[in-house]
C-alpha cells in the first residue's frame, strides 16, 4: 500500500513517537510510506534520519498561515498521491481532509482518510479557544474519514460521547518497539550519575511533557510526602515545553524546596532506556490520557508503575501496579512506598521482569500494534463508501 503518515510536527511526544515507529514497521513491511508534517522540527528528527524515512515538510509558519500551508500541503499530496493517509492529533487531521479534497485519485479514488484521537476525556478548556474550535470542527467531520483511531478503550467511550460515529471508532493500543525498550542496568547506572543521584539511593521517575493535562503539581506534593518519611528516596522529572504553562511549571519545579538536593529535572532525554533502567518506579499524575507511552515503555524495562485511573492505564498496568484515583496526592505517596521501593530486586529490576515482558509482548508489542493498523488501511480501500 502506498501510505502517508500525518502529524504536527516531530516534537517529543507520545503521538509523535507512536507515528515515528509505525511509519519505521509500515517500512519495514514493505509498505510505500512517507511521513508528513506541518512543520519538520523536534527531537525525532534525527531518529527519522535514522530509519530512512521519507518526511514531507508542509512549512507552516504561525497559526494564521492557513491558506499558504493548505496550498503547499496540497502539492505534496498529489506528488505523494498515498492511497491512506493516516494522521494524528487535529491540526494534522483536519489538514488531512484539505488533502484528501484535492489529492489526486489513486484507481479511480480519493486518498483514504484514518484519524487518530490521542487522549480520553482531553480538558480542552486548558488550551484555549483554538483547540476548543479545533476538538469540536473534528467531532462534526467525521463523513469523510474512513475510521477513527483511539488508543485506549477509555478514549473510544469518550469520542462516543462526544458525537464520533460509534460504526468508524476502532481501538488501536499503542505499541512498544520491545527490541529497543528492555532493562540496561550499565546504562541505567550512568543516567542516575548524570543526573546526580548517590548509589544506592532509590529514585522515582515521571517523564512527559510539561502540560496540564499530566498534573506534575500532584508529582510534586507526593515528592514532599515521601521525603519527610524515607530519606533514601530521590525524585526525577524529564519533560519540555516552550508555552506559558511549561515556563510556570518550571518555576514551581526550581523553587521546590528538594529541588537540586533530591528531587532533579531535565527537560528533554533521548535515551529514555537509560531512564527507565535508572528507576525504581515510574509514575503517572495524569488528570487525562489515552495509552501513555511512557508507562508501557518502562514496563517493557522491567518497571512497575504507580498511575491515576485515567485512559487505559489500569488497563495498561494491570497486577504489575498500582492506580489511583486523579489528585490523589497520598494515594501516589503510599503507592511509591509499597511497590518497587519495598520489594526485592534485583540489579535494580523487578524480580518478576520475565512475566511482565511476556505480558507486555502479549498486549502492546509494535508488531500488533502494525498488524491492526495494515487491517484498517485494508478495510478502508475495500470499502466502497465515500468516507471507507
Amino acid at each position: 500500500m502506498r501510505l502517508a503518515l500525518f502529524i504536527p510536527s516531530l516534537e517529543v511526544g507520545g503521538a509523535e513517537r507512536q507515528m515515528v515507529l509505525l511509519a519505521k514497521s509500515l517500512m519495514e513491511n514493505g509498505h510505500s510510506v512517507s511521513l508528513w508534517c506541518l512543520r519538520e522540527t523536534g527531537a525525532f528528527v534525527s531518529e527519522t534520519q535514522q530509519y530512512g524515512i521519507p518526511v514531507r515538510n508542509v512549512n507552516k509558519g504561525g497559526r494564521y498561515d492557513l491558506f499558504g500551508a493548505a496550498m503547499r500541503l496540497g502539492r505534496i499530496c498529489k506528488q505523494e498521491a498515498p492511497e491512506v493517509i493516516i494522521s494524528c492529533l487535529p491540526s494534522a487531521n483536519l489538514y488531512a481532509l484539505f488533502a484528501r479534497a484535492i489529492g489526486p485519485r489513486v484507481a479511480g479514488r480519493k486518498p483514504r482518510l484514518i484519524w487518530g484521537l490521542a487522549s480520553a476525556k482531553l480538558p480542552v478548556g486548558e488550551y484555549g479557544w483554538w483547540a476548543k474550535i479545533s476538538y469540536w470542527v473534528q467531532s462534526k467531520s467525521t463523513r469523510w474519514v474512513g475510521k477513527v483511531v483511539v488508543n485506549s478503550v477509555a478514549g473510544c467511550v469518550s469520542a462516543e460521547q462526544e458525537g464520533y460515529p460509534v460504526n468508524k471508532l476502532k481501538v488501536i493500543h499503542n505499541g512498544v518497539d520491545m527490541q529497543r525498550f528492555v532493562f540496561d542496568g550499565r546504562e541505567g547506572k550512568k543516567w542516575r550519575a548524570s543526573m546526580k543521584i548517590p548509589p544506592g539511593a532509590r529514585l522515582i521517575g515521571m517523564a512527559g511533557r510539561l502540560d496540564p493535562a499530566k498534573n506534575y503539581e500532584v508529582f510534586l506534593m507526593a515528592c514532599e510526602i515521601v521525603a519527610s518519611q524515607d530519606d533514601s528516596v530521590y525524585f526525577a522529572i524529564v519533560g519540555g515545553g516552550d508555552n506559558d504553562y511549561a515556563m510556570a511549571l518550571k518555576e514551581k519545579i526550581v523553587h521546590h524546596p528538594l529541588f537540586e538536593h533530591r528531587l532533579f529535572y531535565k527537560p528533554n532525554e533521548t535515551r529514555m532506556t537509560a531512564m527507565y533502567s535508572a528507576l525504581d518506579v515510574m509514575t503517572l499524575t495524569s488528570k487525562s490520557e489515552g495509552l501513555p507511552n511512557t508507562v508501557v515503555e518502562a514496563m517493557a524495562c522491567g518497571k512497575r508503575c504507580v498511575v491515576t485511573d485515567v485512559g487505559d492505564c489500569r488497563l495498561a498496568v494491570d497486577r504489575f501496579g498500582v492506580v489511583c484515583e486523579v489528585g490523589d496526592v497520598k494515594g501516589i505517596a503510599n503507592g511509591w512506598l509499597t511497590i518497587g521501593l519495598a520489594e526485592g530486586k534485583e540489579e535494580g529490576v523487578s524480580k518478576n521482569t520475565a512475566e511482565l515482558r511476556a505480558y507486555m509482548e502479549q498486549t502492546f508489542s509494535l508488531e500488533k500494534m502494525t498488524r491492526q493498523f495494515e487491517s484498517v488501511c485494508a478495510d478502508i480501500l475495500e470499502d466502497g463508501r465515500p468516507g471507507g
